[in-house]
């Protein structure tokens, strides 16, 4: 294919579509910066909080309940109901159930007689419960930097 475009006198790749995937790769880039997850140390207790609002406003009539999954998703806890606090509610996971290092996705389900609405979630559990955003990082400037060398370096024939 590549000889096609030689013949024709069309590089195999312009500089036009190089310049085109600059801000697609950069906005994907922050975007893996901005993501942001709860991290929890293993083998330690945690509490899993989450603000219910109705209209705006906390509603004493909402009763929610949990079902949080392991990283292989496998179900932890199926369906539990969540303790009420002053704005949030609560779920509390003692240190055996959070020997597992990974990410985990629990769902939160709130009913008030007429609404009924879940919303998923995720949270990290590793060694230290250092969120893992240095490594992240390192990881997103490696890519860009190849991709800065697939777009701006010099072109092999």
């Amino acid at each position: 294919m590549g000889k096609i475009f030689q013949t024709l006198g069309i590089p195999k790749y312009t500089e036009v579509y190089r310049l085109a995937l600059l801000p697609i790769l950069f906005i994907i880039f922050l975007t893996t910066l901005s993501i942001a997850t709860q991290t929890f140390s293993q083998d330690s207790q945690i509490d899993i909080k989450n603000a219910v609002r109705v209209n705006g406003a906390v509603s004493s009539n909402v009763i929610c309940n949990t079902t949080i999954y392991y990283p292989n998703k496998t179900i932890l806890v199926d369906y539990k109901q969540m303790t009420r606090q002053n704005s949030y509610f609560n779920y509390t996971l003692n240190s055996s159930q959070t020997n597992t290092k990974g990410l985990y996705t629990y769902d939160v389900t709130c009913t008030d007689g007429t609404l009924n609405e879940t919303e998923s979630f995720d949270f990290f559990i590793n060694l230290g419960g250092v969120e893992p955003t240095a490594a992240t990082f390192k990881n997103n400037l490696d890519i860009l930097f190849i991709w800065d060398n697939f777009l701006f370096g010099s072109n092999i024939q």
